[in-house]
């Protein structure tokens, strides 16, 4: 998610480099699939869409290019991007508009076979107004929906200290996915590959959709890992609740002789 609230000349070079380096450096290890890039401002005309069905369209968050395989449609978009839409700049709704797009997202593309990852760059401290208790609520709540019910491991770049903001500094799960760029220096191409390595160990979930009517015994999933990769699972209990056991076997058969598996 690109910032939108802040000064134009300054950080959208430092935008534009990064997406671009951080795009680039998966798409060359095979690692990007799909991306989506959009803003922390409200819809405009030339917003990309998720679908023509009447609920994506009326996702408010103004989406530059989704789930392109393309590096150059992205960077090309945010390179064009004039910084001329409305900046949601209450946290509340801005979670709350993240959690409508995601949870539609897994609607609209099906494809599960792949981890996610949400990076957000927050660039300008106390870009957001303060939350009124009411506010607050329901942002804790949207926050812990997003932490740990849609398995999207979300990574903050901000040019501030991670206990500066009391709200964002939990929004991520373990510290070191909060990355703190210097603003004197702001684009580091090293923070980018601590990024892209970070992003490659996020795990893909191993989902039984039916979990909440019946056992997923009879049921048998295939997953395949390419020579020379490194692949993470998870399993939540959310998806095998009706399951008494869940049997992992892993096989080798298709393998070339002289290939090796660790399993860790």
């Amino acid at each position: 998610m690109i910032d939108n609230n802040l000064p134009y000349q300054f950080y959208s070079k430092f935008q534009l480099e990064f997406v671009t380096s951080l795009l680039s450096k998966l798409d060359n290890i095979n690692y990007l699939g799909t991306a989506t890039l959009f803003v922390n401002a409200l819809r405009g005309f030339e917003s990309d869409q998720l679908s023509l069905d009447p609920l994506d369209l009326r996702i408010p968050l103004h989406l530059l290019a989704y789930n392109t395989t393309s590096v150059q449609l992205a960077t090309c978009r945010l390179a064009w991007y004039p910084y001329r839409e409305t900046t949601i700049n209450n946290k509340k709704t801005l979670l709350d508009n993240l959690v409508q797009l995601f949870e539609r997202n897994n609607v609209t593309n099906l494809n599960r076979a792949n981890s996610k990852n949400f990076v957000w760059l927050s660039l300008k401290n106390n870009a957001y107004k303060p939350l009124n208790d009411r506010e607050k609520a329901m942002y804790h709540k949207y926050r812990f929906y997003l932490k740990y019910f849609l398995h999207i491991r979300t990574f903050l770049v901000a040019s501030y200290d991670k206990d500066d903001d009391d709200d964002l500094n939990d929004i991520v799960v373990s510290n070191e996915d909060w990355i703190k760029v210097i603003p004197s220096n702001l684009y580091d191409p090293i923070m980018v590959d601590r990024v892209v390595q970070k992003m490659c160990e996020t795990p893909v979930p191993l989902v039984y959709d039916s979990c909440l009517s019946k056992t997923s015994s009879e049921v048998v999933q295939e997953n395949f890992i390419s020579p020379m990769r490194k692949q993470y699972w998870a399993i939540y209990p959310k998806y095998f609740l009706q399951s008494k056991s869940v049997v992992l076997k892993v096989s080798t058969d298709n393998f070339e002789s002289q290939s090796t598996l660790f399993i860790c």
